[in-house]
């Protein structure tokens, strides 16, 4: 509620009023002088199918009645170093000779953006990541140990020298054998524990 109450204000304030009319007037004043350069621009210039007039319909393209499309920048300039018609790259333009970058004169203040391109590179990553997560299943699928079907309960004795072993390992080889260990009155015996609880 107070958040509504001082947007309304901030609003309300001639002064903020007054940089939103003139922010709207500078955008209609850029958009009228970004027509009026192409219309300059392109009076140099026709279409190379039929030669009527060309108009631009989008950052570095322009289009005839016709229905001809075609990058201005590509068709119509030249590079400042060799002369050479341009090359247009994911984000700019470069000399087919040296492919030195080149601004392009047919581009106002937008920035060169080849959606088609992104949507290509877009669907091969998206491709790359599905490839890689398969490869790890199939990787971990081919790791996994077979299952385990027991018949009858595993004993000690089934394998042979488990027994010393763990005996070995617990440190009680020559006091308690694991087997005697596992008889719960041995253990109470030996660990005093029959004595706390028969008291």
């Amino acid at each position: 509620m107070i958040e509504n109450e001082n947007t309304e204000r901030w609003y309300s304030n001639p002064l903020v009023q007054g940089i939103v009319r003139a922010c709207r007037k500078v955008e209609v004043f850029k958009d009228e002088v970004r027509r009026f350069y192409y219309a300059v621009l392109l009076s140099t210039h026709s279409c190379p199918v039929c030669g009527g007039r060309l108009r631009m319909t989008g950052p570095s393209e322009c289009e005839c009645k016709c229905g001809n499309k075609l990058d201005p920048t590509v068709a119509f300039q030249r590079s400042d170093c060799c002369g050479a018609p341009l090359l247009r790259m994911v984000l700019h333009y470069v000399c087919s000779e040296c492919q030195r970058i080149v601004p392009s004169r047919f581009l106002f203040d937008e920035r060169l953006f080849d959606p088609e391109y992104f949507r290509e590179k877009m669907q091969e990553s998206r491709e790359r990541k599905r490839q890689r997560r398969e490869e790890l299943r199939l990787l971990l699928a081919g790791s996994r140990s077979a299952g385990l079907c027991l018949t009858n309960l595993p004993g000690l004795e089934s394998i042979p020298g488990l027994e010393a072993a763990l005996d070995g390992l617990i440190g009680a080889a020559g006091q308690i054998s694991l087997a005697e260990f596992l008889g719960r009155a041995v253990f109470l015996e030996r660990s005093g524990l029959d004595r706390l609880l028969s008291a």
